[in-house]
């Protein structure tokens, strides 16, 4: 990673929706595609939904991006943008099966993954025992 280079970590976007979800779809498409970065669904109610965003942006950059979008939308009453917990320290009503657990865990697997330095060789196996040809 060069210097300057930002790391990626998880934000959770948390929609509260004036009506039921299955009232605003198209809504909810129209904020997820303006994210334009690795976003899912991670837990949701029946007015509220809460989307993990792996991203390379701060929690502040992205809500200044994305309030003019958020902001124009009839079906959202609120929203509010946070970092998202590490998956330990989080638990759902049922246990590591809860979909948010879950959902955060794979959102900080994506983030762990695009940090990766991606210049670097594979370390290589060498076996320390080897037989001489005569």
């Amino acid at each position: 990673m060069q210097q300057g280079d930002k790391r990626y970590g998880v934000v959770l976007l948390h929609l509260s929706m004036k009506y039921e979800l299955e009232d605003c779809g198209r809504d909810l498409a129209v904020i997820q595609k303006s994210i334009g970065r690795w976003c899912k669904r991670g837990m949701h109610g029946k007015r509220m939904v809460a989307l993990l965003i792996t991203t390379e942006e701060s929690v502040q950059e992205i809500g200044e991006r994305l309030r003019p979008v958020i902001g124009i939308l009839d079906s959202v009453e609120n929203f509010w943008i946070m970092a998202a917990p590490k998956p330990n320290d989080v638990f759902g009503q049922h246990g590591n099966l809860d979909p948010a657990v879950h959902r955060i865990g794979e959102a900080w697997v994506e983030a762990w993954e695009r940090n990766k330095p991606h210049d670097m060789r594979e370390a290589q196996r060498r076996n320390a025992r080897f037989k001489q040809r005569h």
